[in-house]
């Protein structure tokens, strides 16, 4: 099983062309996305979407994961993908895929992500199966133990309500 992204982009404009990667698409894409939603609620919530083409990005280990299973995703607001797996966590900069785990960062405890989410001071937060928490802020992780103030036996809710993490839906 591999990790496939489908993109909407534009057809090839005439002439030279030029590299686009996929954080520039994504970037673009909500741009259009938030225009024609500002669009559909003037119009009475009816809006017509323009047709795009889509293009289908297709890695897998060989385009340098480190598994092909992919657990959780979230694009940070410096704009990497951060992907969750289960042999660590991955950031991906539109080009090249760089591997954090067990092996290479000792302050990962477990390489088996579960959740990832990003605060609004820009921390990545990193929630493993065996509920070992990680931040990730200003290039350095973080593993978040007793050392640090958490308390054992911690619930996950009392853990994000302390240091500012939404949960999720």
């Amino acid at each position: 099983m591999a990790c496939t992204f489908l993109l909407a982009s534009a057809p090839p404009a005439p002439g030279p062309t030029r590299t686009v990667t996929i954080l520039q698409v994504f970037r673009r894409s909500s741009l259009l996305l938030a225009g024609v939603l500002a669009l559909a609620s003037r119009a009475g919530g009816q809006a017509v979407l323009p047709s795009a083409t889509y293009v289908g990005e297709h890695w897998t280990v060989a385009d340098g994961l480190p598994i092909n299973t992919i657990t959780s995703l979230v694009q940070s607001r410096d704009g990497y993908l951060w992907l969750g797996t289960n042999d660590g966590v991955v950031r991906f900069d539109g080009v090249r895929f760089t591997v954090y785990n067990a092996g290479n960062t000792p302050e990962i405890p477990s390489n088996r992500i579960v959740s990832l989410h990003e605060d609004r001071a820009g921390a990545l937060w990193i929630l493993t199966e065996q509920q070992h928490l990680v931040r990730h802020l200003r290039g350095r992780f973080t593993h978040i133990n007793a050392a640090r103030g958490l308390k054992a036996g911690a619930h996950i809710t009392q853990v994000a309500r302390l240091f500012g993490v939404a949960q999720p839906g």
